[in-house]
């Protein structure tokens, strides 16, 4: 096996979980010597990068990987010779839906002769339907570098996993990509509301380019991806969606803000307390596979 000396981080963020998973992983390549370069997707133009390990990070949109990440995939240098590792991100776990949702981009990343030298699934807070408290998230944040020790320690050593996805969540994955199709019907409907300053904190931090400041508003065309940065992230929580509002959180979501409020929390109740049910079973598992999560 050739010896690694140099990586590629790429990663598609929206409102943060990705890019605490990625900074994480660039930290654990980091610190075993390895040259790490990172790219973020967003609107600008990316120049390929030549390395020995390519590793792709991104959250799980519609049971697939999101747009930016299969525009970047479809564009990627040639990959004979050299390894790739996938990560994706979610606030369910390696749980249905999930399970499927690295398949087609490590299928189109192994044409262009990549070999794959391991995938993972990372567990953020979920910014979709349930509100998970502190405490949850706290654990969830503080197990990222623990997690990602042992993904790079694998992913190096030629141990990294590869995951057998359940037959029916590839039945969905593939069902799922005519949601990814409305996606820019979603952005389009996005509206500024009256809270809204006219700041143009939207179109500056937008990663696809979908917003522009027309007449002191906010103009939203179909490039939208449904990340939710301008949704959660505007300072005075000025836009909001005109369809499929009931799953956007109602007090929010700010990961920063978490992270200021428990970085130094050291106590936890049990996981299986904070996480009841089968809704969760995905995150409780994650969380109890090994050693990584806080301790009561």
């Amino acid at each position: 096996m050739k010896r690694t000396e140099t990586v590629h981080l790429v990663y598609f963020t929206g409102t943060g979980g990705t890019k605490r998973v990625a900074d994480s992983l660039g930290q654990a390549f980091s610190r075993r010597g390895l040259k790490v370069q990172t790219t973020e997707l967003n609107a600008r133009p990316h120049e390929p990068v030549e390395a020995d390990l390519l590793v792709l990070a991104y959250p799980v949109y519609a049971c697939n990987a999101p747009t930016p990440v299969d525009e970047w995939v479809a564009a990627a240098p040639d990959g004979t010779g050299r390894e790739a590792a996938v990560v994706s991100v979610s606030g369910g776990g390696e749980v249905t839906p999930n399970t499927a949702c690295r398949a087609d981009v490590i299928r189109r990343l192994e044409r262009k002769g990549y070999r794959i030298a391991g995938e993972a699934m990372f567990v953020m807070p979920a910014n979709l339907f349930i509100a998970y408290d502190d405490a949850l998230c706290a654990m969830l944040l503080q197990a990222a570098p623990k997690k990602a020790e042992a993904f790079v320690s694998a992913v190096l050593s030629g141990n990294g996993d590869r995951m057998r996805p359940h037959p029916w969540d590839r039945v969905l994955a593939k069902l799922c990509t005519i949601e990814k199709m409305g996606d820019g019907f979603f952005g389009q409907k996005l509206k500024a509301n009256d809270d809204c300053v006219s700041c143009g904190w939207c179109q500056a931090h937008c990663p696809r380019g979908n917003i522009k400041m027309r007449g002191g508003k906010p103009y939203f065309s179909n490039r939208c991806v449904i990340c939710l940065r301008c949704v959660y992230g505007c300072p005075r929580r000025g836009i909001e969606p005109s369809i499929a509002r009931f799953t956007i959180l109602k007090d929010g979501f700010n990961l920063a803000a978490v992270e200021a409020r428990t970085w130094d929390q050291t106590s936890f109740p049990p996981v299986e307390e904070l996480t009841p049910g089968k809704a969760r079973a995905g995150v409780r598992a994650y969380l109890l596979a090994d050693e990584t999560a806080p301790q009561a």
